[in-house]
């Protein structure tokens, strides 16, 4: 799976990761989830230096200190509507975590992330769509930045998101139901 972009749900007017398979049938997988975690994923995924650790930043740092590392996330479930997810790491232990906080972590550690086959399968039917995420005009989240600057002012960046999550339209995230 790939990171396809973090933009809007123009029905629920919350942010929304859209994950996409990076081999096969490009199925999608939009999971829901709050702006603080909208706003970690694009800092991950931007590869944004912060002067003091993150919680993401602390979890991969705890494990490289315990001796272990994440070697893998997998989207492993789908039941009610809710994505579970599960951090694996070297020695196969399986840890129960978000999606968001998976993928998050999978960015910054640049480990693969997987779903189930299961997961696809019903994600595919339950939303009966084909997602496409096209936003000539809006910025790319998963883009590196330009510049990395050594002490991002974290406020400013939330209230940018927060502006770009305002500004977006809806109709830049082209959902055709038919195909």
């Amino acid at each position: 799976m790939r990171v396809a972009g973090i933009g809007i749900d123009a029905d629920r007017r919350r942010p929304l990761l859209v994950l996409v398979e990076s081999q096969g049938r490009s199925r999608v997988l939009p999971i829901w989830i709050a702006e603080p975690e909208a706003f970690e994923l694009t800092v991950a995924a931007q590869h944004v230096s912060r002067p003091r650790p993150g919680t993401h930043e602390l979890i991969l740092a705890v494990l490289a200190g315990s001796g272990r590392r994440l070697t893998r996330v997998a989207i492993t479930e789908l039941r009610d509507s809710i994505y579970f997810a599960e951090l694996v790491l070297d020695n196969q232990v399986r840890i129960s975590a978000r999606p968001s906080d998976a993928v998050t972590l999978a960015l910054l550690a640049d480990t693969p992330i997987q779903a189930h086959e299961t997961v696809l399968d019903i994600a595919a039917s339950e939303h009966g769509m084909t997602i496409t995420f096209d936003q000539p005009d809006a910025p790319d989240p998963t883009a590196a930045p330009e510049s990395t600057p050594d002490e991002p002012d974290t406020h400013a960046r939330v209230q940018e998101f927060r502006d770009f999550l305002d500004a977006v339209d809806p109709d830049d995230f082209g959902t055709d139901p038919d195909r």
